[in-house]
């Protein structure tokens, strides 16, 4: 290799690094400036109720050649405006994670589809998918109604091996309805669109980090098994995790040691050159 190639090479790796530590410094400053969140809602009761196959249990779906991707989907209802910066808010936020995934993963991340967020205009009025009874739990009437809507827009599916979906629908659940991440979907409410745009009390990176955090239960993440039982305080390392407590601190939060296995073995994740949001988590 000539000496000119070489200092290519070096000047890269010098700019990546930087990059990178650039990014570290902006979430640690997070980290200590946001305060603590309450932890979503109760998607416990989602996963009991809908068990998402775990990411190791993925790889074989995909054949090595093949390097599935993440859509970001944004479900209008009918008689919702459409709201003309989400587009750009989610897409900004999904990059974000992108590259932090590929931090804690050491460049390994997930892809991207083209375009990174879709819009679709569904048939329903946003008060039916909290009321349209689907299934004989309500408490599942609006993931069930929201998800179908969702699979029918776009030819998705649980468990999709093409895909990992993350629906943004500009609706509401009831206060006892589920919403959150499983079996392949992460499904988020009109609450997260707008924490996304910054139109919540809470930081707008609180809002990716529950972003994050959901699209962790899509890739077959669980919450910390000694967290979610209460063996362990919730002061305890692996509490204040993506997969816990921490997304309410993003980016100034981690992946803990058994989640980077899972992921690093799962088809979704590969070598990427991911490219950071329009913005930077740090109001």
């Amino acid at each position: 290799m000539s000496s000119s190639l070489k200092h290519v090479g070096h000047e890269m790796a010098r700019r990546w690094f930087l990059s990178v530590l650039v990014f570290l410094v902006s979430c640690i400053a997070v980290a200590q400036d946001q305060n603590l969140s309450p932890p979503p809602r109760d998607e416990k009761t989602l996963q009991d109720k809908l068990l998402a196959k775990p990411a190791t249990e993925l790889k074989r779906q995909l054949s090595p050649a093949q390097v599935g991707e993440v859509r970001v989907i944004y479900l209008l209802p009918s008689d919702v405006k459409q709201r003309a910066k989400f587009r750009r808010a989610a897409a900004d936020a999904i990059q974000n994670l992108q590259r932090w995934y590929g931090i804690q993963l050491a460049g390994s991340t997930f892809k991207l589809h083209t375009p990174v967020v879709e819009t679709f205009r569904t048939s329903h009025p946003a008060e039916w998918y909290a009321k349209n009874p689907n299934g004989q739990d309500r408490t599942l009437w609006f993931w069930n109604n929201a998800t179908t809507d969702g699979f029918s827009k776009t030819g998705g599916a649980f468990d999709d091996p093409r895909f990992r979906w993350v629906f943004y629908i500009d609706a509401e659940p009831d206060a006892d309805q589920v919403v959150g991440g499983a079996n392949g979907v992460a499904l988020l409410p009109r609450n997260d669109v707008l924490g996304i745009l910054g139109l919540q009390t809470d930081p707008v990176c609180r809002w990716v980090g529950g972003l994050g955090h959901e699209l962790g239960h899509a890739f077959g993440l669980d919450n910390p098994l000694d967290c979610q039982t209460g063996k362990v305080d919730t002061s305890a390392p692996q509490c204040q995790s993506l997969m816990f407590l921490g997304y309410a601190k993003y980016c100034g939060t981690f992946l803990t040691p058994e989640h980077k296995t899972e992921l690093e073995q799962s088809p979704f994740f590969s070598p990427q050159v991911a490219k950071a949001g329009g913005w930077k988590c740090s109001n």
